[in-house]
């Protein structure tokens, strides 16, 4: 069985300053063996850290649509910012791709898609993360939820972590996947999910990376 997490940000986000070393170390205390790493517009952070981790590691991005964060998974090179939410998800499908969208409906984030970004993509949608460990409403998550239901759509649950103090406690376990995306959905609808809101004091960690990123160099 495989022990999943989605949504995992490196320091090549400019609101994390987790290493690939720390990554890699939490993710092997927590017996976390598949992982998607999930910067924001760059796929550079999954591909250094497949290069050393002792696990499957799924090349992924967070892209800024028009309307709001897509995930890509499987991809093989960056997708650009700011392109419509169409467009966006056409250019995952271009590589054979799968669209995750996370936290949709989140109502604090000004990054998520919302009600009409998510409509615009119905066709493309693979994966609905149905419960943020970062959102602050159950509510939302609970959307997202009845959303994917109602439309079918594959449910997904993530730590969304911007620390790798974050790792081990949202994530879902699945039977191993042949290494295709279509192997990983089929695998993931039979997943298990267990979910924890992040801790308080994790909550403040985009905004530090963010001041940390300006001033230090990693």
């Amino acid at each position: 069985m495989l022990k999943v997490d989605l949504h995992i940000h490196s320091h090549f986000s400019n609101d994390s300053r987790a290493t690939p070393e720390q990554i890699i170390r939490m993710c092997v205390l927590h017996e976390i063996n598949c992982v998607s790493i999930t910067d924001h517009n760059s796929i550079k952070g999954a591909l250094e850290i497949q290069k050393i981790a002792p696990f499957t590691v799924i090349t992924g991005s967070e892209v800024k649509s028009s309307y709001g964060d897509i995930i890509g998974l499987f991809l093989q090179e960056d997708i650009p910012p700011n392109l419509t939410p169409t467009e966006t998800a056409q250019a995952i499908k271009a590589q054979h791709g799968l669209v995750m969208i996370p936290h949709p409906f989140d109502r604090v984030r000004s990054s998520a898609l919302g009600d009409k970004g998510f409509m615009e993509i119905l066709e493309f949608v693979d994966i609905v993360e149905s419960f943020n460990a970062r959102n602050l409403f159950r509510a939302d998550d609970k959307k997202a939820r009845q959303i994917a239901d109602y439309y079918n759509f594959i449910s997904a649950v993530s730590s969304d972590a911007h620390t790798a103090a974050e790792l081990g406690r949202t994530y879902q376990t699945m039977p191993e996947f042949d290494g295709t995306p279509e192997g990983f959905k089929a695998s993931l609808a039979k997943a298990s999910q267990v979910t924890k809101r992040a801790r308080l004091l994790s909550r403040f960690a985009p905004t530090y990376a963010k001041i940390a990123n300006r001033v230090f160099k990693l």
